[in-house]
């Protein structure tokens, strides 16, 4: 390159350059090369058509709050539907239960004792009370049914840090 570059500039005595041939030529060739650049067609990139489906993601969340004391499932693992996932702990609720259990025993306590003494109306209070009260307990038990966590469907666990989730407070919705 650096021998043509010279010849061109400077020549050589025996056979001289033809500067107008040579420029005529590039000149050619640089016009042909920009014709084929620009307007012959080629292709860019392949292009398919494609169609991708995603299963829906099903996002597990906590309904009542708790500690989280098992976790049976590792990311990546394939869970079927009703699936053990994991069981989270709540003191609170269950002291919550066993007080209302002692509360509704007591309440039917005084509802036989103010039947047995024809006292009507402070025995249906009583019934009433109770009934508000067995109320309350489904309502905590189904509170505490829910600390254990399965699968709501077939698919893969697709969460990460499973295993710093140990021993952690979940607020509900998490």
């Amino acid at each position: 390159t650096f021998k043509f570059a010279r010849y061109l500039v400077v020549g050589d005595p025996i056979n001289p350059p033809n500067r107008l041939r040579f420029l005529t030529i590039a000149a050619g060739l640089l016009i042909v090369g920009f014709g084929i650049w620009n307007y012959v067609p080629y292709i860019e990139r392949l292009q398919l058509a494609a169609v991708v489906e995603c299963d829906q993601i099903v996002t597990v969340r906590t309904a009542a709050p708790g500690f989280v004391r098992e976790i049976s499932v590792k990311s990546g693992e394939t869970v079927r539907e009703g699936q053990f996932l994991a069981r989270l702990e709540n003191p609170q609720l269950e002291s919550q239960i066993a007080e209302l259990e002692l509360t509704i025993k007591q309440s039917q306590i005084d509802s036989t004792r103010f039947h047995r003494k024809g006292q009507m109306s402070a025995f249906q209070v009583e019934q009433e009370n109770e009934s508000a009260l067995q109320n309350r307990l489904l309502e905590l038990e189904r509170q505490a049914n829910e600390l254990i966590l399965t699968a709501p469907s077939d698919g893969t666990i697709l969460s990460r840090n499973l295993d710093d989730m140990q021993n952690q407070w979940l607020t509900s919705g998490s």
